[in-house]
C-alpha cells in the first residue's frame, strides 16, 4: 500500500479500466486541488479488448496517486478486505457486465455483483451508484 494517511481523500473506482472509469480517474488525478489517492478496481474481463483496458491502466499508473487492484466485485471477501484496508471516502461503482442479456441471468456473476453492491451501499453510505452509465451491449 502506498503512503495513504488521514489527510488524503481516498477514492475507490470500480470498472476503472473501462472508458468512463478510466476517464473519471484521470480527470480526478489531473485536478491537483487536493491530496488524493485513487484505488482502481477492475476484473479485466475479455468482453472488450483487454489490450485497450491495459493501455488505459498504463496511463493511470503514471500517477503516483493511483493504485490498481485486479478484482471482480462479485468477490465479497476481497471487496470487504479492500474497504477495510483503504477505508475509502468516496466510492464510484462503474463496474458492469457487458452484454445486457447475460446480466439478467440470476446465476450470473452480475447478480452477485448487484447483491454485493447493495450490501456495500448499506455498509458504506458513501457508495455511489454509477451504474446509470453502464455500457449497453450492441
Amino acid at each position: 500500500m502506498k503512503n495513504v494517511n488521514d489527510k488524503i481523500k481516498v477514492y475507490l473506482i470500480t470498472g476503472v479500466a473501462g472508458f468512463i472509469g478510466a476517464n473519471l480517474a484521470k480527470r480526478i488525478l489531473n485536478l491537483q486541488n487536493e491530496k488524493i489517492h485513487i484505488i482502481g478496481i477492475d476484473n479485466l474481463n475479455d468482453y472488450y479488448d483487454v489490450k485497450l483496458k491495459e493501455y488505459r491502466l498504463s496511463e493511470l499508473q503514471k500517477f503516483d496517486e493511483f493504485e490498481f487492484i485486479k478484482c471482480d466485485i462479485s468477490n465479497k471477501e476481497k471487496i470487504g478486505q479492500i474497504f477495510e484496508k483503504y477505508k475509502p471516502d468516496i466510492v464510484v461503482n462503474l463496474a458492469a457486465q457487458a452484454g445486457v442479456r447475460y446480466k439478467y441471468l440470476p446465476e450470473s456473476r452480475n447478480y452477485c455483483r448487484f447483491r454485493n453492491r447493495r450490501n456495500g451501499e448499506q455498509q458504506h453510505p458513501r457508495f455511489s451508484r454509477g451504474n446509470a452509465f453502464c455500457r449497453i451491449a450492441r
